[in-house]
């Protein structure tokens, strides 16, 4: 967290990518394409089983047309989820995907400024929902994607529709990273975000920003005694923010604290259009931009993010496209499951109805069996739900109708006979 060396620059002190940074990112998408079309091919064919399956469990009406279930309307939206997600993965195969997330005015939009060495457009104003789209930027071959700040979902644009942005981002997201800052660190925020990380089985890095001014600013802060009370500090921030991660299921996340406001002052293009240019003119003017951006400590979050790329990016990108397919699958199988369980329960009431009506009206006799609805095998209608419920109804050919109608005719008939009977002469 507090290393002062940073990666390897040039004699103007700008930093210089790793070529074993764009080689790694260069094999993930490779790995990634080829595992596209092979998780195509069986979208493909899981879409044959399931038109069939729906051809076999949706019966026809009398004039050919078919009647909705819901396992008609589950199967249909589970090929359309898969065929769109495999679209979306497609859409951002091409590059390395980096997710941030965080509280508006934690710094996330700044540090994914300096990253980009943008001029400021994307630093939050100080309004809770500045950020309301998921912005893509380029860095090192990669695309880091700035999401809508935690606690300003649904202040212009409604709750719903930002989570489902927000969720899409993990979805395609390779590595995702937590934003906090040394005011806030409440990672029950991020509980919504820990579900689709875990959903997704994302990796995850957390970043601390550290708003101190005076932390790794030894050109203010002389003292080696203050100095280690700061870093002090700083570290229990971010064994806070572990506890925190601990606590919604995100346990063993790296943390790497960070001066994002110093990052930026060191890499913002000019001219600058963001809070602050005349602070930021200042601090280039005394310091230089080379010593802004080591003691921003941002060169360590990027050493962190390359080497995670580096040792791994063709295994991350397979891992998140299988996880991705996987997710949407355990969820509609939870969907399945859902019309399973009311499928049963319309079963069991149409059964009680049938019962309930051959208990009434008698079990229809074979001379007239062949007048019943039949399907498209040629059986009789009352035939296959027997089949389908393991054992034949258990009515009597004569039904209560049947014997209340003998009843009552029973009964008046003898009435009139009654009154007509005339006894025989002896």
């Amino acid at each position: 967290m507090s290393a002062d060396e940073g990666p390897e620059r040039d004699g103007d002190g700008e930093y210089q990518p790793e070529r074993l940074l764009t080689d790694a990112v260069a094999e993930a998408v490779e790995t990634g394409l080829a595992e596209l079309a092979r998780l195509d091919a069986l979208v493909a064919e899981a879409q044959r089983r399931f038109e069939a399956a729906r051809d076999e469990l949706s019966p026809r009406g009398l004039f050919g047309t078919r009647r909705e279930d819901g396992f008609s309307k589950v199967l249909e939206g589970v090929v359309a989820d898969l065929t769109d997600g495999l679209a979306e993965s497609r859409r951002a195969a091409s590059t390395f995907n980096i997710a941030f997330f965080g509280r508006t005015g934690a710094g996330k939009s700044t540090l994914l400024s300096a990253l980009g060495g943008l001029s400021g457009e994307l630093v939050s104003d100080g309004r809770s929902d500045f950020t309301t789209d998921v912005q893509p930027l380029d860095w090192q071959g990669c695309r880091l994607y700035d999401t809508p700040g935690i606690n300003g979902w649904g202040r212009t644009r409604s709750r719903a529709e930002l989570e489902e942005t927000a969720r899409r981002a993990v979805e395609v997201a390779d590595v995702v990273l937590l934003c906090f800052d040394s005011q806030s660190q409440q990672a029950s925020e991020f509980r919504k975000v820990a579900n689709w990380v875990r959903d997704y089985r994302k990796p995850v890095l957390a970043v601390l920003n550290v708003r101190n001014a005076m932390w790794r600013h030894p050109a203010r802060v002389a003292s080696p005694a203050q100095r280690r009370g700061l870093s002090r500090t700083a570290r229990q921030h971010a064994d806070n923010i572990a506890s925190e991660l601990e606590a919604i299921g995100l346990t063993g996340v790296p943390i790497v604290a960070i001066q994002s406001k110093r990052a930026l002052f060191s890499r913002a293009a000019t001219p600058f259009v963001g809070p602050a240019a005349s602070e930021l003119q200042a601090d280039r003017y005394v310091y230089g931009r080379e010593y802004l951006d080591r003691w921003s400590n941002l060169p360590i979050l990027e050493q962190l993010i390359s080497l995670c790329i580096a040792e791994g990016a063709a295994d991350l990108r397979l891992s998140a496209l299988r996880e991705g397919l996987q997710a949407g699958l355990r969820q509609w199988a939870d969907e399945i499951d859902r019309a399973a369980v009311e499928q049963h329960a319309r079963g069991v009431a149409v059964e009680r109805v049938v019962a309930d009506w051959l208990t009434v009206l008698g079990y229809p006799e074979e001379s007239w069996r062949g007048a019943l609805p039949k399907t498209r095998a040629g059986d009789d209608l009352l035939a296959e739900l027997e089949k389908a419920r393991g054992e034949p109804f258990g009515a009597s050919v004569s039904g209560r109708l049947e014997g209340h109608v003998r009843h009552l005719l029973k009964s008046h008939v003898y009435r009139c006979a009654s009154r007509h009977f005339v006894p025989p002469k002896n």
